[in-house]
């Protein structure tokens, strides 16, 4: 889908559909001119409440030759207090949805142009594109019947007094916005394509953007003391990888660290059958530091980046790791492992330790899709957030809110520590009990962690959808890469 800005008039505009937004029972000089030409069909329809501007209502009228645009779509946005710029995100991702399933291969927009939350125009733009872009997404790259067939808007024109403007706000949503579809696709992707060299090899790609990368195999690890991450990856038949991207320059970096377990079976300690075909998802911190770092080097942020992720498949067989086992970290914690299902722990604490030593970053933040206890605190609307320092914690809160990617802190507190001791080693990597699983997790993490101001964030719940909603399809959301680009903006 090719996007750009022009100048026009909404009467004048020739296209196949042409998008406009009503705030609920609110006429507005765009929606009355367009209504005069169209005979008032509009107006009708309020009349009969057959519309009336509710949020997520859509009207479709076709123009019969009346305009040069062969179709208007009108889209409720809802109370005028209440609108605020995920609204206007939403509302872009309903549009677009109708103008693919109409088939409006050139279709212009003007739903920005109703004001949200003193948001300027650029602003506007920006969200109307992150609904877009976002909610344009279709997973069907392995579908081969009716190809040709497929329905799809190849021109969405943005209608703007300031087009030089507009085309920057484009730009910067299409550089982030591609970023997080990449994190889609590599999250959506099969295990059986997506393994720990593929996504090395996926990040060894952005070498052509000025981007340090450093893959570590198997034989490195053992003499880097990743006996962690080793561990994890022994029940497979894939060799393990660490990968390390760097951009920029300076004292200081910032750091963020995901998690990548192409496959999550559960290892000895199975997972139910039941929904381990997602188990692919299990890769996505991996998958969005990696568009994280894509998006940054677009963009040419300034700040000295390191995205690491550590990746392996968590398989069972005769040479896997057991319940029982006693491991030694990177940092030299022993670890007594206590469910094979709790792998993600394991695979960061090799890496944050060794993020944290090698490159003395000011703050270091992960992505992990962690605990299944944090989708049954949050459901799939909030990132869990842990941490020790408030100023990380109010400064991703803020991104978030600005994002619609929002965070939600849960407790880091002592009283946590008590359920992971352990007789016979340093730590345990589960609790006693089933309690506050989530925390829990975030806790163990914590030990291998000495000073650097952290971050944990439980993405189990925000990095997939079990269902369409929103700008969301089934499936991966590519969640993180727009909340942390505005976290360093900010930042």
């Amino acid at each position: 889908m090719k996007i750009r800005a022009e100048k026009g008039d909404i009467e004048k505009v020739q296209c196949d559909l042409l998008i406009v937004g009503m705030f609920d029972s609110e006429s507005n000089r765009f929606t009355t001119k367009l209504d005069e030409r169209l005979n008032s069909e509009l107006a009708a329809a309020m009349k009969r409440k057959e519309f009336t501007g509710e949020a997520g209502q859509l009207k479709m009228i076709a123009s019969l030759g009346k305009l040069p645009a062969q179709k208007v779509l009108v889209v409720g946005l809802g109370k005028k207090a209440d609108y605020k710029i995920e609204n206007l995100r939403r509302a872009a991702a309903s549009a677009i949805r109708v103008a693919q399933s109409a088939n409006a291969r050139k279709t212009i927009t003007a739903l920005h142009h109703l004001e949200c939350e003193k948001a300027d125009e650029a602003e506007r733009i920006t969200a109307l594109l992150e609904g877009s872009l976002l909610g344009s997404y279709q997973f069907n790259q392995f579908k081969t019947d009716d190809k040709e067939k497929e329905k799809r808007v190849d021109d969405l024109i943005v209608l703007t007094d300031q087009p030089p403007a507009a085309e920057k706000a484009i730009k910067k949503a299409e550089i982030i916005c591609t970023a997080a579809l990449h994190v889609r696709d590599m999250v959506n992707l099969p295990s059986n394509i997506v393994t720990p060299s593929w996504l090395a090899d996926e990040a060894a790609k952005l070498k052509k953007l000025g981007v340090k990368v450093t893959v570590y195999g198997k034989e490195e690890l053992k003499k880097m003391n990743f006996n962690a991450l080793l561990a994890v990856s022994q029940g497979s038949v894939l060799e393990p990888k660490f990968v390390v991207m760097e951009h920029g320059s300076g004292k200081e970096p910032v750091a963020f660290v995901g998690k990548g377990i192409t496959f999550d079976s559960g290892g000895l300690d199975i997972k139910p059958a039941k929904g381990m075909e997602d188990m692919k998802m299990d890769k996505a911190g991996a998958a969005t530091v990696i568009g994280l770092m894509e998006a940054v080097a677009q963009l040419k942020m300034p700040q000295h980046i390191i995205c690491a992720f550590p990746t392996c498949e968590n398989m069972p067989s005769g040479t896997a790791y057991r319940p029982g086992d006693i491991i030694k970290g990177y940092n030299k914690k022993t670890i007594e492992m206590m469910n094979t299902d709790a792998e993600g722990r394991m695979v960061l604490s090799d890496a944050l330790s060794y993020v944290e030593k090698e490159f003395a970053p000011s703050a270091i933040i992960d992505l992990a899709t962690l605990t299944g206890a944090c989708v049954v605190a949050l459901g799939y609307w909030a990132t869990g957030l842990f941490t020790t320092d408030d100023k990380l914690f109010e400064t991703l809160k803020a991104a978030g809110k600005e994002t619609g990617e929002r965070v939600w802190r849960l407790p880091l507190w002592d009283e946590y520590k008590d359920n992971l001791k352990t007789d016979v080693a340093d730590i345990r990597s589960v609790g006693r009990s089933y309690d506050a699983g989530a925390i829990e997790g975030a806790t163990f993490l914590k030990n291998f962690i000495e000073k650097t101001p952290w971050v944990h964030l439980d993405i189990a719940g925000t990095a997939w959808m079990p269902e369409s909603k929103f700008y969301f399809s089934r499936g991966a959301t590519g969640n993180g890469v727009r909340l942390l680009v505005k976290w360093l903006e900010k930042r």
